[in-house]
């Protein structure tokens, strides 16, 4: 995840522009009416070569295959699964953080 995460500051130039880190307290309190509860859960994705491709082209901070870090991309990505694949599978190994409340 480590490296993933590195591949995408690399090469995908919206990617820092859109994290959650962007939203605060304040955005959350405005849209929950001034209270939310939050609760996080494990959701972890298994991905062979061709799916997590699939995964990282899917992003929508992920280069055109016209932008000039298209191919290096892809080769980074390379050579990251074939460092941490095992039996042909990555894992991703998210928390998802779930938000609850009223809203307006």
């Amino acid at each position: 995840m480590i490296d993933y995460e590195q591949l995408l500051l690399n090469y995908a130039k919206e990617y820092k522009e859109i994290s959650l880190e962007n939203i605060g307290d304040a955005e959350l309190k405005e849209f929950f009416q001034d209270k939310y509860d939050t609760d996080m859960l494990p959701n972890n994705q298994y991905f062979n070569f061709e799916q997590l491709t699939g995964r990282l082209l899917s992003s929508s901070y992920a280069p055109s295959p016209s932008d000039n870090n298209y191919e290096p991309m892809l080769k980074e990505l390379k050579n990251i699964f074939d460092k941490f694949n095992n039996n042909g599978f990555v894992s991703f190994e998210y928390q998802t953080l779930i938000y609850w409340g009223n809203v307006r």
